[in-house]
């Protein structure tokens, strides 16, 4: 069971005058709805991290810190909700906007054995520091016609070759890896496969072409992803047809 730390200390806007109450913001749906998120997302590259955080409602990255790929996740988040106060004038219950709630918080997500997901993330609150919010660019993705078009033009025997012209036409993102390599099959039938991914924790495509016959599959929508088998997406796996059966 994934574990979360939420954080909430003096989250509460200060608010002086008589008959306010305290104000009803969704600074703290926004701060939730990151922890969630993060605790449920696929253990990726910090760019990539970074891109989703800053996606998020009311949140901007203001740092993301080198680390490697066995590090917990850190980025210094700037959270912002919008909220409404309840004010009594001439006998009436009235809602007036108050200023936006702001706070900036360390955000750390930790890793476990099956480092597909975060198991447990923490936002701790900081002094928020004078920078401009980062950009990062999009994470490298498939495009959706691509196993359908990879399918149609695959040649119908094991040519090298003509394998890897078949993939260069798809003219996928330069930051999906790809490796296509010849092989045999558990039946010592001559085969090419390949294995594509959509970086280092992507998704993953696989194709292998037997004489007679080619086929693209995509295993990780198939089996979960604490089967530690569904996460190495290599060429090896494409050539001995991995979860070829379950997808088809």
């Amino acid at each position: 069971m994934r574990r979360f730390a939420l954080l909430l200390a003096a989250l509460t806007l200060p608010l002086a005058g008589c008959g306010a109450n305290p104000a009803r913001t969704d600074f703290e749906a926004n701060f939730e709805r990151l922890t969630e998120t993060l605790g449920h997302t696929r253990f990726k590259e910090s760019e990539d991290l970074g891109f989703l955080v800053g996606q998020q409602k009311g949140v901007a990255v203001l740092s993301v810190p080198e680390r490697t790929r066995r590090d917990p996740f850190r980025a210094v988040v700037k959270i912002t909700g919008k909220g409404m106060i309840k004010v009594r004038e001439n006998g009436q219950e009235k809602l007036r906007p108050v200023p936006d709630v702001v706070g900036c918080f360390e955000a750390v997500a930790s890793g476990t054995a099956f480092p597909d997901y975060f198991a447990e993330v923490s936002l701790h609150r900081v002094e928020c520091p004078a920078t401009d919010p980062l950009t990062f660019r999009a994470p490298a993705e498939f495009p959706p016609w691509m196993v359908e078009r990879l399918q149609e033009t695959l040649p119908k025997k094991p040519d090298l070759a003509r394998v890897r012209e078949a993939v260069r036409r798809l003219d996928l993102d330069p930051r999906v890896i790809q490796e296509i390599a010849e092989g045999e099959t558990d039946e010592g039938e001559a085969a090419v496969g390949v294995a594509l991914r959509e970086g280092p924790d992507g998704d993953c495509v696989y194709a292998r072409v037997r004489r007679g016959e080619a086929r693209v599959w995509a295993p990780y929508r198939i089996l979960p992803y604490s089967d530690v088998g569904a996460q190495t997406c290599t060429v090896t796996g494409a050539i001995k047809g991995y979860a070829e059966r379950a997808y088809h």
